[in-house]
């Protein structure tokens, strides 16, 4: 449309048209602002124009304005690129993802979470391609990352519900190569940009659906090194021969100039906000890189991290320490001590960077915690990953105790990359990962292979019988499993009351003052008795004998309520990871709107 209205306007004003300009100015306005659909069409218009629009230049920026992200990849790993194979692949991956995604509701509804086998379809494009010489996997990434970041967060709501899901099982395939060769390679000497490493395979593994980018993380951190390194030059901490950060690396520095060093990343840490989260502590961001860059909050290991990440690009050398309850980082300060532990000072950057003695450091423990032969013990690239899972561990058994996080989503992510960087083979994630999938009756022969390994140990035989016999019944009644949805009709005179509140209803609780969105009804309580006595059911003034309702509530929790506790309320958007799984969109007017399978499941609403 756009070139048909330029070739008018030139006519009209000039007496030329588009095919009387010469080459050059046809491509400059091919290159400005146009669709890919409107170049192939304007390509069929004559054998000129054909020609001209297979410029290397046209594509070029046709890809680079399409795909921001993956046209700097692509800049920075390949040399002669042909932009329009590379746009035509992108976007057939793109289309070919969406379709598989698209169906997927009608495959897997019936399921609650999905196993690894359920992602065939990718694995099938995946392994076409070598992800170490192609940028394929890129693409697929690429185009659902788009998809979930929609400008409209209210529509396509169930595509982006099983978009997340593959997004995670893509991006987990892509790297766990690249984590299991980093433990193969990784040193347990000091190495800064090994600790900056474990920080970026964290964020990358944990948040599929951001695409962390590891030259990105490190710009930044570059970035901030640089600010650092202007301010000293700044204050005349330096000589002049000292013009950039290499050199100041490659120098060797008194006891002075690191002292001042260090100084000034405490003065611009805290200056520009960096700080520890003592009020949002366990919240999972503070783990992640990008999110301690973004928000300037973290917890002492990850802010300890990045801070050695930081100091290391000036050639000073802090070495993390695995402190109990705590995480601190060493600097050789005093190397002329006899006395090892006299040597160093500790560095609290959880708190600002304070800086204190081994003594100084054992009083942030109680007496029952100070063990003088580990205390200060250092911890490799591999034992700070796994300190980190650890607390992601602890936070995500948290969440899926206190039912927000229904799927395991976090716990899962965490258990799943402490496998791979768990050297030790210490059994006790292998179980915990084993009942996890259990618990959502998926990933059976992963389950049965994590299990048999030990199988002839005799502290844990009994309880790998029992596991493997759960696992192996899970498989048979799964295979009787069909994906027929049943329907459920309204009725006005069931005998416990008419079923007021359709799916897609937004309500609120009116005891617990929760908001929730029905996803599903009973026409009367359908659960056990234990159930009814434990929840208070059989207190309420119409007991068990009433619609029930399946919810999701705002915290991210499923629950099941009982009709007269619920009211319905102007709809507002309910925050929980399953939505997209029964409803297609959410209007403002109207609630929740039904997928295709739910409004199977529910035909009368």
């Amino acid at each position: 449309t756009k070139l048909i209205l330029l070739d008018s306007l030139l006519q009209e004003k000039t007496d030329m048209a588009l095919c009387d300009l010469p080459t050059e100015l046809v491509e400059e306005i091919l290159s400005y602002d146009l669709e890919f659909q409107d170049i192939v069409n304007f390509s069929r218009t004559c054998q000129r124009f054909r020609n001209i629009c297979k410029s290397k230049e046209i594509w070029h920026f046709v890809f680079r304005s399409k795909f921001k992200n993956l046209h700097r990849k692509l800049q920075l790993n390949s040399k002669n690129v042909d932009w329009k194979e590379e746009f035509k692949i992108r976007y057939m991956l793109g289309m070919k993802s969406e379709q598989i995604i698209s169906s997927m509701s009608n495959e897997f509804y019936k399921q609650t979470e999905l196993s690894t086998g359920d992602f065939r379809a990718f694995d099938d494009i995946l392994m076409e391609f070598n992800p170490q010489v192609s940028f394929h996997h890129a693409y697929v990434l690429d185009h659902i990352r788009l998809l979930l970041g929609g400008e409209n967060a209210d529509a396509d709501l169930t595509k982006k519900y099983y978009g997340a899901k593959v997004v995670r099982h893509v991006n987990n395939r892509v790297l766990s190569p690249v984590i299991s060769n980093f433990v193969s390679t990784a040193t347990s000497e000091y190495e800064y940009l090994q600790y900056e490493k474990v920080l970026i395979l964290i964020a990358q593994w944990c948040q599929p659906e951001v695409g962390v980018d590891e030259e990105e993380i490190s710009a930044s951190l570059d970035e901030v090194s640089q600010k650092i390194f202007n301010s000293i030059v700044e204050d005349g901490n330096l000589c002049k021969e000292i013009q950039t950060i290499q050199e100041l690396k490659n120098l060797k520095k008194d006891k002075h100039l690191s002292r001042t060093i260090l100084d000034k990343t405490n003065v611009f840490l805290a200056e520009n906000g960096f700080s520890g989260n003592s009020e949002n502590y366990y919240l999972p961001a503070n783990s992640y890189v990008n999110k301690v860059l973004e928000t300037k909050l973290g917890i002492p290991i990850s802010l300890s991290l990045m801070y050695l990440s930081i100091t290391g690009r000036f050639g000073i050398r802090c070495e993390p320490i695995n402190f109990p309850r705590h995480f601190l980082l060493r600097w050789m300060e005093f190397p002329e001590e006899k006395e090892e532990i006299q040597k160093y000072t500790y560095i609290d950057v959880f708190n600002g960077g304070t800086r204190m003695t081994a003594h100084q450091a054992r009083g942030l423990l109680g007496d029952e915690l100070v063990q003088p032969n580990n205390l200060f013990q250092l911890a490799s690239p591999l034992a700070s990953a796994q300190r980190m899972m650890r607390n992601l561990i602890s936070i995500g058994a948290s969440h899926s105790n206190n039912m927000r996080d229904s799927s395991y989503t976090l716990l899962r992510s965490a258990l799943e990359f402490m496998l791979l960087v768990n050297s030790e083979e210490v059994p006790d994630f292998s179980f915990m990962l084993s009942r996890v999938y259990l618990q959502l009756n998926i990933n059976h022969e992963e389950t049965i292979n994590m299990l048999s390994k030990y199988n002839n140990n005799p502290g844990l035989a009994h309880q790998v019988e029992f596991l493997l016999a759960t696992c192996q019944m899970q498989k048979e009644e799964k295979l009787k499993e069909t994906k027929q949805i049943e329907a459920k009709r309204r009725d006005k005179n069931f005998p416990d009351g008419e079923v007021r509140l359709k799916v897609g209803t937004v309500a609120l609780h009116k005891k617990y003052h929760y908001k929730c969105v029905v996803f599903g009804w009973d026409e009367r309580c359908k659960a056990s008795m234990s159930w009814i006595r434990q929840m208070g059911v059989d207190r309420l003034p119409r007991k068990e004998k009433q619609p029930f309702y399946n919810v999701l509530v705002e915290d991210g929790s499923n629950r099941y309520a009982a009709d007269e506790n619920l009211e319905v309320c102007d709809p507002v958007r309910i925050q929980h990871s399953e939505v997209g799984k029964y409803f297609k969109e959410f209007s403002e007017n109207n609630g929740y709107i039904p997928n295709e399978e739910l409004t199977l499941e529910y035909p009368d609403f």
